[in-house]
């Protein structure tokens, strides 16, 4: 056998073999572009080469059960999400109004989902200024604070994120 074919709600894709120990069969998928699901499902396996898949008794394998409801993986939830990560809102914290040159505003950004922000990451305000990451916020793992700290010559009535730098993923 080379391949089984899985399939989820979304799509459908096949796995590659790549090798057997004992009573364990290893495949590999690669994830491709679109492949956004809540979970991958084992859908059949393809014995069309006329290969076998035999026990250690020579009983040969049934490769018309239907496989669809079989868990891959122990039953864990292996979740496929593509999808770039986006801002859904940025708060600014609570300033009274204004900001002093050397005082630290922080600024929450939220997520459309739960993200691994690496450090060093960085968002470009509309003024020039740079806030940094400071870290996730408790609780919530599509938030995360950035602190600024307004330099001389950043000077604005309105404050806008305009830009993210950084490993987001």
């Amino acid at each position: 056998f080379r391949r089984v074919l899985f399939r989820s709600h979304l799509n459908a894709g096949a796995a590659q073999f790549i090798e057997s120990s004992g009573s364990t069969l290893t495949f590999q998928y690669v994830v491709q572009p679109g492949d956004n699901v809540s979970n991958i499902t084992l859908g059949s396996i393809d014995l069309s080469s006329g290969a076998t898949i035999k026990d250690l008794s020579g009983n040969i394998f049934d490769s018309t059960v239907d496989l669809s409801s079989t868990p891959i993986g122990g039953g864990f939830n292996y979740p496929i999400d593509t999808l770039a990560p986006t801002i859904l809102s940025v708060s600014f914290g609570d300033h009274n109004g204004g900001i002093a040159k050397g005082e630290t505003l922080p600024i929450i950004v939220t997520f459309d989902g739960a993200v691994n922000i690496a450090s060093g990451a960085t968002i470009t305000l509309s003024n020039g200024g740079e806030a940094t990451l400071f870290g996730q916020v408790a609780g919530h793992p599509n938030q995360f604070q950035f602190n600024y700290v307004p330099l001389a010559g950043e000077d604005t009535t309105q404050l806008s994120l305009v830009s993210v730098q950084g490993d987001i993923q």
